[in-house]
């Protein structure tokens, strides 16, 4: 996909980023391929919703130039794990245009409607879905892939603290949260 897409300019112009299974199903025929795509196994990754907004918060602050970037949120050097903590409560809820399959009218959204629109939309057009906390354990269990996997890290978390730790005292929103990925949630509870 990777050494093609310069190929196929028409796929998010020119970039093979965030093309979900809705939109992938749209332009397979356009791709060429002689196989349709019912003949191939989809695989995506659940991952536990707050994990992943901790990371998508240190990964959106990386550059001001990203779509998630808010000055006001952002961890500066010298914050304590508290202001930290309050920066990211207040980026979680608030709003930024979310383009992230490129829509041409990309919604406003806050960082918590951007993943469950992603994660909830992957795992309905999944096949196999693997479980973030034993990546390497699904790989093998499901996909007979017998090599260690890195568990991938968007960006750096500077902050060794848990995901949980970024919403002490927040667990009406904690569970709201939870509540928005009901697919997510019910892949993770399975394995508890």
């Amino acid at each position: 996909w990777g050494k093609n897409v310069e190929k196929y300019s028409f796929l998010n112009d020119g970039r093979a980023e965030h093309c979900n299974p809705q939109r992938l199903k749209q332009l397979w025929g356009m791709l060429g391929f002689k196989k349709s795509i019912s003949c191939f196994n989809k695989i995506t990754i659940a991952r536990d919703p707050l994990e992943q907004l901790v990371s998508y918060y240190w990964w959106s602050h990386r550059r001001p130039d990203m779509l998630a970037f808010k000055s006001h949120t952002c961890p500066l050097t010298g914050d304590t794990r508290k202001d930290v903590y309050r920066k990211f409560i207040d980026w979680v809820q608030t709003d930024y245009r979310g383009a992230i399959y490129k829509e041409t009218e990309a919604p406003i959204e806050t960082p918590i409607q951007t993943l469950q629109r992603i994660n909830e939309s992957m795992l309905i057009g999944a096949d196999t879905v693997l479980l973030y906390p034993d990546l390497t354990q699904e790989c093998q269990e499901k996909l007979a892939i017998n090599f260690p996997l890195p568990l991938m890290k968007s960006g750096k978390k500077f902050l060794s603290d848990d995901a949980i730790e970024y919403f002490y005292g927040y667990s009406s929103l904690r569970n709201n949260i939870y509540n928005s990925f009901p697919l997510t949630m019910e892949y993770l509870n399975k394995q508890r």
